[in-house]
């Protein structure tokens, strides 16, 4: 049965955060459903995160031609990007957002393929503005999260809104920041925000 292969993948890559043991059960999918981009679509994902890149692009290749899904075009606009062809992983960003424009994340990648491709200011401005408001509107619904108000503060600094990021910035050092990736994406801010000192002390040099 493919859904069962399919949910035991799901299992392993987003609820424990292990798409090596997700990757049997994805490849099964294919093998059941050869002609559907649902089983492609994850293998490649699972793939890309453990940096087996050429199959992977095999993998998100043929989910996108099969047909659209939203993951396939973000999942291979992402490999794109780390391969340095910003440009293409800007328009797959884009089809993806054309299929869900809901992702706040997705939005940010495509700000920066923008950015990094060559686009104009207004482009790239454009790209953070909407992931700022998604983030925004999510905050509404849980103002303790430190992961949002991490982002919104990143967002305020490329929109060059420095009060509203350092403002964002205080309530997470009110909550406190235990989690090493987000006490990397903390000083990145301050970094960003030419606060040098600050940047290092949460990077704890």
């Amino acid at each position: 049965d493919w859904m069962t292969h399919y949910d035991v993948g799901r299992f392993f890559f987003d609820d424990r955060y292990d798409p090596q043991r997700a990757i049997p059960d994805f490849q099964r999918v294919v093998e059941l459903l050869p002609e559907s981009s649902i089983g492609y679509s994850d293998l490649g994902g699972c793939l890309f995160y453990t940096g087996e890149t050429a199959r992977a692009r095999a993998n998100l290749e043929r989910a996108v031609a099969i047909g659209s899904r939203y993951d396939a075009f973000a999942n291979l606009a992402t490999l794109e990007f780390y391969e340095g062809n910003f440009r293409v992983a800007a328009q797959h960003y884009e089809r993806a957002l054309d299929i869900d424009d809901t992702d706040f994340q997705v939005w940010n990648n495509l700000a920066e393929a923008r950015r990094a491709g060559g686009a104009s200011d207004e482009e790239v401005r454009l790209a953070y503005t909407r992931a700022a408001e998604i983030a925004s509107d999510r905050l509404q619904r849980d103002p303790d999260d430190q992961s949002l108000l991490i982002n919104l503060a990143s967002f305020a600094v490329h929109l060059d809104q420095n009060e509203s990021a350092r403002e964002f910035l205080d309530r997470v050092e009110e909550l406190g920041v235990s989690s090493p990736e987000l006490m990397f994406f903390t000083a990145d801010a301050y970094e960003r925000l030419g606060e040098r000192e600050r940047a290092l002390r949460w990077v704890g040099l």
